[in-house]
């Protein structure tokens, strides 16, 4: 966006070899705001000889309000869903994995409706009761994966599970909330103030169990 703000994807050489990587833009015009962040598309072989296809998201904020701005949150989700049905008209067995800070949580239309309304995906932070960003006092959910159905198949060469996916609560991340009680991500800014923290937002993580056909055996990445 005008900010220079964007997402990245960091991988290890080893374990994944770029095969191709996109920057979707988003069409703001049709909505009458700013810029907002491109939609990172990225495929790599895995050691299983597999492709995984990751796409890094960072939705519209909320500044300004929460129904003000869903449009905005829609119209990118489209975008992203036009994404993957192309996607999965090229790739028989598509390993896909969605991830970012979606500004949504799972209940929202952005995401049950359009990302997951078809069934082919699955939101992997649904019911989970710890939240990764605090707003006045209550935890809630932005950061999220959404996985490709077929990457819940134990018997898949590549799999994962909810279980496997999760919120760090490490204590350095934390900070007291003096205004609501208990605690809330320790953040870089309080405003304008530099305060020397990591973000407002928790980090979320996933396990993946990838089946490396030389070995004949199973290792977790």
């Amino acid at each position: 966006d005008r900010r220079g703000i964007d997402v990245a994807l960091l991988y290890q050489r080893g374990s994944f070899k770029l095969v191709d990587k996109q920057s979707i833009r988003i069409p703001h015009r049709q909505v009458k705001r700013d810029p907002t962040r491109d939609i990172l598309h990225v495929s790599g072989r895995i050691l299983s000889g597999d492709t995984l296809d990751v796409c890094v998201c960072h939705f519209p904020s909320r500044s300004g309000g929460q129904a003000q701005t869903e449009p905005y949150r829609l119209l990118v989700a489209r975008t992203l869903r036009h994404t993957i049905d192309s996607l999965m008209q090229v790739r028989q067995h598509p390993h896909l994995i969605i991830m970012g800070d979606f500004n949504d949580y799972p209940s929202n239309k952005s995401l049950r409706k359009v990302l997951c309304g078809k069934g082919d995906l699955v939101n992997l932070m649904e019911g989970m009761k710890q939240g990764t960003y605090r707003y006045r006092g209550e935890w809630g959910i932005l950061d999220q994966f959404l996985v490709s159905e077929n990457l819940l198949d134990k018997k898949g060469s590549i799999c994962t599970s909810g279980k496997k996916a999760q919120i760090l609560r490490h204590e350095f991340l934390l900070e007291e909330d003096e205004k609501h009680g208990g605690d809330k991500p320790y953040r870089t800014y309080n405003g304008m103030k530099y305060q020397g923290g990591f973000s407002d937002h928790l980090p979320i993580a996933l396990d993946l169990q990838i089946f490396i056909r030389d070995d004949k055996d199973y290792c977790s990445e």
